[in-house]
């Protein structure tokens, strides 16, 4: 949809730009190629006045502009907040995957909340069910497990092309640079986290 609307806009752009200063007779079908309704056309000739042209193509350009900005990717927390990885860049950002059946999530997960709390100015830490359970579900076993920290109802792992997942606990770990940088898989203690931390970029 966006590159139909680029391209009429396009369009409209080199005609307003080719026939600038020139005068169109008055037909019944349009204006040249604008495709003007002949009931607008004023009787006689058309002139496109410089300062309409100049006008209409400072539009045109920020048009263009708005509808080629790419949109960004925002995933939204069991909180209520929205969360845009772009944003976390210069930060750390752990991405946790948990599911309430799997024993070593549960003894991961107070390292995780530890580690979390230690390291607020420098790094962010998100969680993601593995099973895609929702609403009330999700509140429960999020409290069950004892998650302290922000829970993805998105999963972004498409996103940020990591491969499939393969067991659990598993935690995907982003570099400041906004980039996957590591697979951690089976539960992480608050020491391995800390070295882990210490040695990246």
């Amino acid at each position: 949809m966006v590159s139909h609307f680029v391209l009429t806009i396009s369009r409209i752009f080199v005609a307003l730009s080719t026939y600038s200063g020139r005068k169109f007779p008055r037909c019944q079908t349009g204006i040249a190629n604008l495709n003007i309704p002949s009931h607008l056309c004023p009787s006689g000739y058309h002139p496109l006045r410089p300062g309409l042209i100049k006008g209409s193509l400072a539009s045109l350009a920020l048009l263009l502009a708005v509808a080629c900005t790419p949109q960004e990717q925002t995933y939204p927390t069991l909180g209520g907040e929205n969360v845009a990885l772009s944003r976390l860049e210069g930060r750390v950002v752990f991405i946790n995957y948990w599911a309430e059946w799997c024993r070593p999530c549960r003894v991961e997960i107070p390292e995780l909340n530890a580690f979390a709390s230690q390291h607020e100015d420098e790094i962010t830490v998100l969680s993601v069910n593995f099973d895609g359970v929702s609403g009330e579900t999700l509140v429960d076993q999020v409290a069950a497990m004892g998650i302290e920290f922000d829970t993805l109802l998105v999963d972004p792992r498409s996103a940020l092309a990591a491969p499939p997942s393969v067991a659990l606990p598993e935690t995907l770990v982003i570099g400041r640079d906004g980039k996957l940088y590591k697979v951690l898989l089976g539960p992480q203690t608050l020491d391995g986290l800390n070295e882990m931390l210490e040695g990246m970029p």
